[in-house]
């Protein structure tokens, strides 16, 4: 008989290490690598066949998933789920209603896991599922698996959140390569000075470092210094056993491999998981570039393209998603008019699948041809956008440093970036201008257009007032606070003490004195002086500050029309 696998019991200093680990913050690095040419396109094949994997994983669990979702008694359990839900928002969590609704719901959703399970779309099928798949591929089932994980986040969107469709990964879109643990799949030792990464596909490789970046090379010491002693983590669980203290250790958690082609060379950058806070960013003097210190609340009103901040001391009105001052709308123009050359090109190739009006003809299938020049064309457009994306990811994160050094506390209305990009649901209107249209006659003719269903779908595109959002609850953490859904920054008047309903396009706020203020500034004085519970604006707080706080807002129009500086949607005439 063969030899019965002995099982390990977990020691108590395990125990304690899962416990010190789950609780440690985390951050993510990015590194480039000084990979050769040849490893690169290893590693951009590996990615591919790795998406290739997922996409047949995907269309395997989407078949699943639409079985499940045609059955009457799920989509019946899911309506009883979302009901309860949605009457246990405003209710306390001590009362007995709120506690029988709770019951109720954990009985629905225990009904709905059985069901989940026999159609096989549980995490643990999803595990499988890639497994099973990887050997097909050639992928190192490490790799699967963390694929599958990514696939299971999307799952749980459809299953648990707002998600409607499972998607699958088009080519060019390559999947992150990473491993879930740092002895396996890539891994990363201290060799003579300098930090060395292996993967047995293209062996070994190190980072590509730059003196001028200190952030890197501050958070590059840190890993170094953790690599040549890496006990001191047990020094720090056995604090956490004796003194219930926890003290982060600089940990490597695990490695993944990003591809990426910039400006037409292939670049891969190593990302590394840390089990600790981010060391702090300083400038060449030595001193902090961001002083999170400052105590005190921070009022923010978030809007399609714009956002403003009211504090003590300070308030701002700025665009979203922009970078020194520079305005957006000559890069997006530039965008539009080589999308319309590519559209021209794709027409003048492809003659046989458009009508002679342009449109397209339908029941033609088949690939596209397309022409040098049109290839050459998309190009300059993906990586026009590519450095459009970079653009507004640091302009918002630049902006969120910014406010967070303002405060420690942000109040903040609830993100409806997903509301904004929808079109209007109301049927077509007529709208009150009218246009002249030449026709084949020569004869002119007055029509009276409909007015446009669409609403901010460019605005959140170029201006992503949702990642702000987010990037702002994640800089202020625990000091983050959303208002009830009822409190109507926009329309209360804290003089008169009630509510005024403006249209959209009414940019200022008129007091009884004759005295005005930015409808969006004072939206954020509001939230700047909402009471403890978040639900309305104080009176007296609004009152006491409001002299000084309009101080500020005089001074800081005048500034805005004095330097031309043009708020979108704001109503400043500069």
């Amino acid at each position: 008989m063969p030899k019965q696998r002995i099982k390990h019991v977990r020691t108590d200093y395990e125990t304690a290490r899962i416990k010190y680990r789950s609780a440690c913050p985390r951050h993510v690095v990015t590194f480039e690598t000084d990979m050769t040419e040849d490893q690169k396109r290893h590693v951009f094949a590996y990615s591919e066949r790795l998406r290739i994997m997922g996409n047949n994983a995907v269309g395997v669990l989407k078949r699943r998933m639409e079985q499940l979702m045609r059955t009457k008694e799920y989509r019946a359990l899911l309506k009883d789920y979302g009901w309860h839900r949605e009457h246990m928002k405003d209710l306390d969590e001590s009362s007995d209603k709120y506690k029988w609704l709770d019951d109720e719901r954990k009985a629905i959703g225990a009904k709905m896991e059985d069901m989940q399970k026999k159609f096989r779309v549980t995490f643990q099928d999803v595990r499988e599922l890639t497994s099973m798949k990887a050997g097909d591929y050639d992928v190192v089932s490490i790799f699967a698996l963390a694929r599958g994980e990514d696939i299971w986040g999307a799952c749980k969107k459809i299953l648990y959140g707002n998600g409607k469709h499972l998607h699958f990964r088009k080519r060019g879109d390559l999947p992150v390569v990473r491993a879930k643990q740092i002895e396996r799949g890539i891994t990363m030792r201290f060799v003579n000075g300098r930090i060395v990464f292996k993967m047995n596909e293209i062996g070994q490789f190190h980072i590509r470092r730059n003196p001028k970046d200190l952030f890197l090379e501050d958070e590059y010491a840190a890993l170094c210094a953790y690599l040549t002693n890496p006990s001191a983590e047990q020094t720090r669980v056995e604090q956490l056993i004796k003194n219930n203290c926890l003290i982060p250790v600089f940990r490597p958690c695990y490695v993944s491999l990003v591809c990426r082609e910039i400006r037409g060379k292939l670049r891969v950058y190593v990302q590394i998981t840390i089990a600790d806070n981010p060391v702090l960013k300083r400038r060449k003097d030595g001193s902090r570039r961001h002083d999170f210190s400052k105590i005190g609340r921070v009022g923010c009103d978030n809007g399609s393209q714009s956002f403003a901040i009211v504090s003590k001391d300070v308030v701002l009105l700025e665009n979203t998603a922009e970078r020194g001052g520079k305005s957006t709308k000559v890069r997006e123009k530039l965008i539009r008019q080589r999308q319309r050359k590519l559209d021209h090109s794709r027409k003048k190739t492809n003659p046989e699948r458009f009508n002679p009006d342009g449109t397209y003809k339908k029941g033609t299938h088949g690939k596209m041809k397309k022409s040098k020049h049109y290839r050459r064309l998309q190009y300059l457009v993906q990586e026009q956008q590519r450095r459009e994306a970079d653009s507004r990811k640091y302009a918002i994160q630049e902006d969120a440093n910014r406010i967070r050094s303002l405060g420690n506390e942000l109040v903040i209305e609830p993100s409806n970036a997903k509301a904004l990009q929808r079109r209007s649901k109301k049927p077509a209107e007529k709208s009150d201008k009218t246009i002249e249209v030449k026709q084949k006659d020569g004869l002119t003719k007055t029509v009276q257009k409909n007015k446009r269903k669409k609403r901010f779908g460019r605005s959140v595109l170029h201006r992503c007032p949702g990642a702000f959002q987010a990037d702002l609850k994640k800089k202020f953490g625990n000091g983050y606070h959303e208002v009830a859904g009822n409190f109507r920054a926009s329309q209360y008047d804290h003089i008169m003490d009630n509510y005024i309903k403006k249209k959209l396009d009414e940019r200022w706020h008129t007091f009884l004195d004759g005295r005005k203020v930015q409808r969006d500034i004072y939206s954020a004085f509001l939230l700047f002086c909402s009471n403890n519970d978040y639900k309305a604006p104080d009176r007296e707080i609004c009152l006491a500050a409001f002299d000084h706080f309009f101080k500020m807002h005089e001074a800081l129009i005048e500034s805005k029309v004095h330097n031309h500086l043009n708020i979108c949607n704001s109503g400043i005439n500069v």
